[in-house]
């Protein structure tokens, strides 16, 4: 019998299905493919033409990548600092250069630094750029934060 899991339930329906009297529980939010396929297909075809969604191997929705904030990098050290906009006066305070050079970019909502031009391939895709403001034909793009808010 197929069945496709609804949100985060795989942890919940692994631990029931070992225990026979917490076995009914288990599917109370999972469907028989079979009996929603027909229904689902619309919505899946909505959320997949949105792209903000897309299916990941075990049949959960898995959240695609998106830029959250600036952030600049030491390149020496690895050292990361968050703020609104590039070199804000609370960047500015918290990075004591000292002759590393420091890269500019984004973090993303997976946690992860990418420079410039990756982080405008991102947020396109996420359709995340509410404005142009320059160098959209830079290298392919570059993101600025006031493309994003």
């Amino acid at each position: 019998m197929n069945w496709i899991l609804l949100g985060n339930d795989s942890r919940r329906y692994d631990v029931a299905q070992r225990r026979h009297r917490h076995h009914k529980r288990a599917f109370l939010s999972t469907e028989r493919v079979s009996d929603c396929w027909a229904v689902r297909r619309a919505e899946i075809a909505r959320y997949l033409s949105t792209r903000r969604f897309r299916v990941h191997s075990r049949c959960g929705w898995e959240v695609i990548r998106r830029i959250v904030c600036a952030a600049n990098r030491k390149r020496f050290t690895g050292q990361i600092v968050l703020g609104i906009r590039h070199w804000d006066a609370f960047m500015t305070n918290m990075l004591d250069t000292e002759g590393d050079p420091v890269e500019q970019g984004f973090i993303t909502n997976k946690g992860e630094f990418v420079d410039r031009h990756a982080a405008w391939c991102i947020a396109e895709e996420a359709g995340q750029i509410i404005r142009r403001v320059g160098g959209d034909d830079t290298n392919g793009g570059t993101l600025y934060s006031e493309n994003l808010y």
